[in-house]
Formats: C-alpha cells, sequence, structure tokens
C-alpha cells in the first residue's frame, strides 16, 4: 500500500513540477539556511580548536575578571580593560620555577603608517620578548624580537608581520626603516614568517600581528594596561594540576573574582560552547522559513485534494480504503517535503565549497547534518500533510463522484 502511494505521489508531483518547484522554494531556503550555519558552525569548530591545540598543552591564559568556561563563557565586563592584571603579575609568575616563558598582552590604538602608506588591518600588540616562545606560530623570518633591554627602555623598536610589511614596503627592504604610530616613530627590527594559512582567532590572521615592547605600549598609551597574560609551562608539568598553584600565587594580590586562569582544554571547550550557542540561535532562526514553507506545503496539498476529488471518489469506489486515501496524500506531502530537503542538502554543499574557495573558512557538512535535513524533511511534511491527508480520506465517494 505504501509503494503504490509512493508511486502515486511521485507521478503527481511530476505531473505539476513547477507547481512543485514553487511548493518547496521555502523548504529548500530553509534547510539549506539550516546546513549551511550547522556546516560553518563545524567547520569554525574544527579550526579553531586546530589553532589553539597548535599553541601546546601546556599553554595556559590568564585573564581578568570572572569567566566561566563551564557556564557559556559568561564574559566579563573587564577582560579588555586593562585595569585589573598588573605587569607584576607577570614578574610573580615568571618566578615559578615550571614556567618556560610568559607574555603579558597589551592592545595598542592607532594606525600603523609609513609616510602617507597606512595599514589600517595592522593588529597592534604590546608585549615582550618571550612572545614567540607564548604564540609558537609566530616565528621571526628576518630580522630579530626586541630585546628585553629594549623593553625596560621603551625603546621605539617594531616587529612587522609580513602581511603589514608587504602593504607598507612592498618589495623594498623593510629591516632598518622607520613607520610611525601617531607621532611616535619607530624602528623596524624583525619581519615575522608568513603563517601556513589564516589564523580563526581575533578577527586577524598572524600575518596582519604588529609587535613593540609593553612599556613601549605603556608609554604611548598612557599607561600599561595587560589584557591577558599567556604562559607555557614545561613539558613535564600538568597544566591542569597547575591551574590551582597560579591562582594561589595571583590571590597575594588579587581577589578569587579578579581574574580567570584557563588552560588549553578550557579554552577549547569555551570556544565550543560559544559556537554552539551561536548554531543554535541562527539555525533556530533560519527554520522560521520551515514553517512558512510547511504552510505553503498544506494550502498547496488542500488545493491538490479539491482538484482530484472526482479521481478520490473513484478509487473510493472501487474498493480504496479510508486509509489508502490518507496514506497516498501523507507521503505525497512527505515526498515533496523531502525532495526540497535534498536540494537543500546539494545547494548547501555548493554553498561551503564557494566558502571554502573565497574565505579561510573550511565548513564542514556531515553525516548528522544530512540526516538531520532528511528528518527535517519527513517531519514538515507529515505534520502540514496531515489536514490535506484527512480531508481526502473523509470525501464520501458519492459526492467526490459527483464533484465537477
Amino acid at each position: 500500500m505504501i509503494w503504490d502511494a509512493f508511486k502515486l505521489a511521485i507521478a503527481s508531483i511530476w505531473q505539476h513540477k513547477l507547481r512543485t518547484f514553487l511548493t518547496i522554494v521555502g523548504v529548500i531556503i530553509g534547510i539549506s539556511s539550516v546546513i549551511t550555519f550547522l556546516a560553518l558552525g563545524e567547520g569554525l569548530r574544527r579550526d579553531v580548536n586546530s589553532e589553539i591545540s597548535t599553541l601546546g598543552s601546556n599553554l595556559i591564559a590568564i585573564l581578568p575578571g570572572e569567566f566561566d568556561p563551564s557556564n557559556g563563557g559568561g564574559f566579563s565586563t573587564n577582560l579588555i580593560s586593562g585595569d585589573i592584571l598588573k605587569l607584576e603579575d607577570v614578574a610573580t609568575l615568571d618566578e615559578l620555577a615550571d614556567v618556560k616563558a610568559i607574555s603579558p598582552y597589551m592592545l595598542v590604538g592607532g594606525v600603523l603608517r609609513r609616510d602617507q602608506t597606512t595599514a589600517p588591518q595592522a593588529l597592534l600588540l604590546g608585549t615582550n620578548s618571550a612572545i614567540t616562545t607564548t604564540m609558537s606560530s609566530l616565528e621571526i623570518d628576518r630580522g630579530r624580537i626586541f630585546s628585553d633591554d629594549e623593553d625596560r627602555l621603551a625603546k621605539r623598536v617594531i616587529v612587522l608581520g609580513p602581511g603589514i610589511k608587504k602593504t607598507l614596503f612592498g618589495d623594498a627592504e623593510a629591516l632598518g626603516e622607520s613607520v610611525q604610530i601617531g607621532k611616535e616613530t619607530f624602528e623596524v627590527v624583525g619581519i615575522t614568517k608568513v603563517p601556513d594559512s589564516a589564523s580563526v582567532l581575533g578577527g586577524s590572521d598572524y600575518s596582519s600581528i604588529v609587535l613593540i615592547p609593553i612599556h613601549t605600549a605603556g608609554e604611548i598609551a598612557g599607561g600599561v594596561k595587560v589584557m591577558r597574560i599567556i604562559l607555557t609551562l614545561d613539558s613535564d608539568v600538568d597544566a591542569k594540576n597547575y591551574v590551582k598553584i597560579i591562582q594561589t600565587r595571583l590571590e597575594e594580590n588579587h581577589a578569587p573574582e579578579d581574574f580567570t586562569v584557563l588552560t588549553q582544554d578550557d579554552l577549547i571547550g569555551t570556544v565550543n560552547t560559544i559556537l554552539d550557542l551561536l548554531t543554535a540561535a541562527v539555525a533556530a532562526i533560519a527554520s522560521i522559513s520551515l514553517v512558512v514553507a510547511g504552510v505553503g506545503i498544506m494550502n498547496i496539498m488542500l488545493v491538490s485534494v479539491a482538484e482530484r476529488t472526482r479521481e478520490i471518489g473513484l478509487r473510493k469506489a472501487v474498493g480504496a480504503t479510508t486509509s489508502a486515501i490518507l496514506w497516498q496524500f501523507l507521503i505525497e506531502s512527505i515526498v515533496l517535503s523531502v525532495f526540497g530537503a535534498l536540494l537543500a542538502v546539494g545547494i548547501a554543499w555548493i554553498g561551503t565549497q564557494l566558502t571554502i574557495k573565497y574565505s579561510a573558512l573550511t565548513p564542514i557538512i556531515t553525516p548528522d547534518a544530512i540526516l538531520l535535513a532528511v528528518g527535517v524533511g519527513i517531519t514538515v511534511g507529515l505534520i502540514f500533510g496531515i489536514a490535506p491527508a484527512y480531508r481526502a480520506a473523509r470525501l464520501d465517494p458519492i459526492a467526490a463522484l459527483r464533484h465537477d
């Protein structure tokens, strides 16, 4: 019975191809949007997790303010203020025997330029010479990182990312040349290596990072504002177990709620939680179109029942049962919706390929996403096909045969 109903559904859909396409446009838009957002979320999750993993398993980040990775993030308003953590905290933690390297980070305002040529995409960071250890993906290609003495004396020296060097100097040599931030002039002492791939963290890849000594940053900004501290531990130290030691040391000068200590696993978990929430929210918004599409399917199926009233009466007259008629129209509704869902998966796949080709993102359509699309298609067809199918099944065969 179901197979016969399926064949009848295919025949009816094929007979009204244009109407079928217009009916399932909403399903295609809704499901392709959901699948695309899920693919972007999954791809971004893998990219971010991979990028964080390259920083090393013994990396620890210290952020100002309260930040609960187990509760969906909970970003503090102090996260980027720079008013809590101090350079004294960096010195205190650097005294710990198991700390291999430690770097403070400070964002620097202003536009980097060379005479009249500007590099507005530059991410200006004040830090120390240990940056090439704590940020292991950042390596010096030519020249050098600034020295501890240059940092302590607030010398105007600068290290350019390769993208910024290209913007300001083109193919000309940059080492030893001068660039400006506001009214301050800096000597270029180093160029970092071209990153293997674009970074998906922080809105800027390593090619656009520009480094200056943190004491220099403090002088031109009117004071050092440490926005985070990154440290790496010796390879034989368990980062999770070391968190308590760091917390105890920092609590000598801070209240517990003044800072948060995160391991690599915490960072990955927090990113995953945030991406899950964003993906769910965007997918929920996109799903609204599925309700509209379902109403469209229901209306078209009601029109189909009205058009085929005599056919229904004839089938009942020759012995078709009420359940057979019900299944015929219900399956037709489901087939319509599932067909739209499969087209949506194809469109989403094309969209992901274009995204991979023209951006740094790598969206991934998982088998679960495809199963979800088919499941949603079946559900939409079933829910919005019940009313038309029930109406068709309840038709009186005599009255139906008299219908013009």
